[in-house]
């Protein structure tokens, strides 16, 4: 590609080459690998956190008389890391997949606020596209379907533990 050689852009802020070092980070690999492995590490994550949120909240004089709701409250609220960690992937993954759909390269050459704008080759487009559609897609709608489930069951556990009456303290 002749073009790639007249680019201007710094190698680490085209977007290809962004997509590829956030594909081999420890973290953002997840969903790479598998929906399985995905799901199975913030399972891990919500299962760390378990016993730390029931100890927290096992403080409260009101939960600590009633245990269905401070087991439900715990696990409702366990759920927050994770899907703090959902939301991480999402906004990372977007960015890149922003990036490589974009006709143009916004890029700084020092670092110090020099914003350029590069309009991508042809050839590049046509990469920066399959790469956009056929790879990132497919792990951008499983982070949002598992954002959305997340945060739902966090809404329902939330409501959930709201509808539970509360046992006087005597």
């Amino acid at each position: 590609m002749t073009n790639s050689i007249n680019c201007p852009v710094p190698s680490d802020q085209i977007p290809i080459k962004e997509y590829e070092k956030l594909s081999q980070s420890f973290f953002f690999r997840w969903p790479i690998v598998s929906e399985k492995y995905f799901y199975k590490n913030l399972f891990i994550c919500w299962i760390i956190l378990l016993p730390f949120i029931t100890i927290i909240f096992s403080g409260s004089d009101i939960l600590i008389l009633n245990p269905f709701k401070l087991i439900l409250v715990s696990l409702t609220w366990s759920l927050i890391i994770p899907i703090f960690l959902v939301a991480r992937h999402l906004l990372s993954w977007n960015y890149i997949y922003k990036r490589l759909r974009s006709e143009n390269i916004e890029y700084e050459e020092s670092g110090w606020y020099d914003g350029q704008i590069w309009e991508k080759s042809i050839e590049m487009r046509q990469k920066d596209l399959l790469t956009a559609q056929h790879e990132l897609k497919p792990i951008i709608t499983l982070i949002q379907k598992t954002l959305f489930k997340s945060v739902s069951i966090f809404t329902l556990g939330f409501i959930l533990s709201e509808l539970i009456p509360i046992n006087s303290i005597n």
